[in-house]
């Protein structure tokens, strides 16, 4: 993958998308809302997140190839 591609995910379901319905299990997005309301919802704090380069956003601007949440109880 080039920097600036980004995985696409074009496949909508409730409240995740999949990158491909051929292997369900591999490359899941949740929508942020729905993660940001599950966590609070559990009485957990979001201390910090990172967004990652999968979506296009430069590697060396990212601290990871995957989101990161940085959860707190």
């Amino acid at each position: 993958m080039k920097e600036n591609d980004g995985i696409k995910f074009n496949h909508k379901f409730n409240n995740y998308y999949l990158h491909t319905t051929k292997v369900k299990e591999a490359n899941v997005a949740f929508d942020e809302t729905f993660l940001e309301q599950m966590i609070k919802s559990k009485g957990l704090k979001i201390a910090s997140k990172h967004y990652g380069y999968w979506s296009g956003r430069q590697k060396d601007k990212s601290v990871d190839f995957q989101d990161i949440y940085i959860i707190e109880k």
